[in-house]
């Protein structure tokens, strides 16, 4: 874990990550190529990093830190090579709750079927977890090698397999799991204990000196200086009607909050890919539209329309869950288009609609107000 704790925020509670093998790589990875600012491009897959200061205070050992984070890079494919569908990463993008404090683990689940003494077959007495991989505090992916298996009696061999092994990346993160448990060690001695499959629920982060921050199921955290009164609240279900806000007190001792607010859209693609199924969401999605700061100042965000047609419904807007722009409180507004629909820029000639196979964007315009960048 980095020295200095970036936390990160859910919009909503997360479902169940799975098969995260194909996602392109989001946050800020070591050793990358980078452009832009404020915003960080990774000029490798194009995935666009935002940050969004929350809260910034001094701790002991750690200090804390919360920021939003968002990542373009929403969409991934899921199933055998030629029969795969888009799925999207979880929160669009948009990291979780504890992943502010500690991160999470995704694992892929597979149950088959065991014998007993006597031959008999049970189908789900032999599982094995596989395709590990920690999600940090920055949006980045650590992956680990190996597996670990759950057999459950009456089943011959019944009893859990282990797995303890650091990450090829060269971050240093290493995995000590059981069957389907564990907790993540930084080369700097923290010991993570983190949700599985969900960026959200309770977990801690306890550094080499025993200083920690803590989240509870109700959306409080706490620190070794605040291990009574939380630091930071994060209340909301994450919709249109019901706003995520994050409440701390400010150096007067008042209570104050970022709110983030939410807009309804139908979330399709249409990329168009051979082999690759496209998406439309079957309900409403709430996504981020705005987050309003104390001083009632804002950043303002909307979403690339789904290319070609996609009819929206029941009073929606039909969007693909990338970000097309972000005005900043001061005023000053960053925009991005995808792909070359009207033979705009030349720099963009390749990929369907904006996007790759993998779902790494293919092409990027990107404006600000000094101009103009592919």
């Amino acid at each position: 874990m980095m020295r200095s704790l970036r936390l990160v925020v859910l919009i909503f509670l997360l479902v169940a990550a799975s098969r995260i093998n194909a996602q392109v790589q989001t946050g800020t990875p070591p050793f990358s190529s980078a452009g832009g600012g404020p915003d960080t491009i990774d000029l490798g897959n194009l995935n666009i990093h935002i940050d969004i200061p929350v809260l910034n205070k001094p701790g002991r050992g750690t200090n804390f830190t919360y920021d939003l984070s968002y990542d373009s890079s929403v969409w991934y494919p899921v199933g055998t090579s030629g029969n795969q569908v888009w799925t999207p990463v979880n929160n669009w993008g948009w990291r979780g709750v504890t992943e502010v404090a500690t991160g999470y683990i995704s694992y892929t689940v597979t149950s088959t079927l065991c014998l007993d003494n006597h031959g008999n077959k049970y189908f789900g007495g032999h599982t094995t977890y596989s395709n590990w991989v920690y999600h940090d505090v920055y949006g980045i992916s650590h992956r680990f090698s190996g597996t670990t298996q759950e057999i459950m009696s009456p089943c011959i061999n019944a009893g859990e397999t282990s797995l303890n092994i650091t990450t090829a990346d060269g971050s240093g993160f290493k995995l000590q799991a059981v069957g389907p448990g564990g907790s993540v060690f930084s080369k700097q001695g923290q010991n993570l204990n983190v949700p599985f499959n969900s960026g959200s629920g309770a977990a801690t982060s306890i550094d080499r000196n025993g200083n920690e921050i803590t989240v509870d199921n109700s959306g409080h955290f706490y620190d070794t200086l605040s291990s009574t009164a939380p630091a930071l609240t994060v209340t909301g279900s994450g919709t249109s009607t019901s706003p995520i806000k994050f409440t701390y007190s400010a150096p007067s001792g008042s209570s104050v909050y970022y709110q983030a607010n939410y807009t309804n859209y139908t979330v399709a693609t249409n990329f168009g890919i051979t082999g690759i199924t496209d998406y439309k969401s079957s309900a409403a999605v709430p996504l981020i539209s705005s987050i309003v700061l104390p001083d009632g100042s804002q950043y303002a965000i909307t979403y690339e329309a789904t290319p070609g047609t996609c009819s929206p419904y029941s009073g929606t807007t039909c969007v693909t869950g990338r970000i097309a722009s972000i005005t900043y409180p001061t005023s000053g507004t960053i925009s991005y288009i995808y792909y070359n629909a009207n033979n705009n820029f030349a720099a963009c000639t390749t990929g369907n609609n904006g996007v790759f196979s993998d779902g790494s964007a293919s092409c990027l315009l990107r404006t600000t107000p000094d101009g103009t960048w592919a």
